[in-house]
């Protein structure tokens, strides 16, 4: 289950970290209304309460009281295209690879900008760049991967203003491309969801290093490569 894994997996360790440092530099205050759409577990809630006050919603009974359970307050029930939140009323909103499971995605980041306060931030992440698409996507219900170039074209649609973008977790993209070779070659006979395997504890604490490599490298410039995409955007002043 994926809520067990986002205490030591290393994808969810690692991502974490890239976006808490994120947040780090673009958050001018701390005490922040926050709000986490497609809050699922609850593993984000936990880094994001470092920064401010955070609600969650999701679509998913089971999700909700998983949350519940960890002893997290503050839950919606509710979907991403019609969030039953005031206007501008949140200092942060966040949809951590939210979108790729969504009808319409324009539409989704429309109602996040309406809820955001003038001069507030949202932030996504995105499973990135479609030659990447695998059985793992289809496991997951994803309905699409991104190109960074029309992912921000759509914040432009929706009239938020672009702070940082870039590619992330570079590890997985040599991965994903051996295991499409030996499935193409070997027909190999694994199953869609098994891409996502428990490694070794040495291996995973060499995964999580290396994407600690990469929060280093995205303090300075975007990473052409990886098979996330985030963009935290601006809501105008006026």
């Amino acid at each position: 289950m994926m809520a067990e894994k986002e205490n030591f997996y290393w994808w969810h360790i690692g991502r974490r970290a890239i976006l808490n440092s994120i947040l780090k530099r673009c958050l001018l205050k701390k005490d922040n209304f926050i709000l986490d759409v497609g809050c699922g577990g609850g593993g984000n809630i936990l880094f994001l309460k470092n920064f401010g006050s955070v609600s969650g919603i999701d679509a998913s009974v089971d999700a909700i009281n998983f949350c519940k359970n960890k002893g997290f307050e503050n839950l919606i029930m509710g979907t991403a295209e019609n969030i039953p939140c005031p206007n501008s009323f949140f200092d942060l909103v966040t949809a951590f690879d939210v979108l790729e499971h969504l009808e319409d995605d324009l539409i989704v980041l429309k109602e996040m900008k309406r809820i955001i306060k003038p001069g507030g931030l949202m932030m996504i992440t995105v499973p990135a760049f479609p030659f990447l698409w695998s059985p793992h996507d289809n496991y997951l219900g994803h309905r699409r991967r991104y190109r960074k170039a029309a992912l921000l074209d759509q914040f432009v649609q929706s009239g938020l203003d672009i702070i940082e973008s870039s590619y992330f977790i570079i590890p997985t993209v040599p991965m994903i491309i051996l295991r499409r070779f030996l499935e193409k070659f070997f027909k190999s006979k694994v199953k869609a969801h098994s891409f996502d395997i428990i490694l070794p504890k040495w291996l995973n604490s060499i995964m999580i290093g290396w994407l600690k490599i990469e929060t280093l490298f995205l303090k300075i410039f975007p990473v052409p490569l990886g098979s996330s995409l985030y963009v935290i955007a601006k809501k105008s002043n006026y």
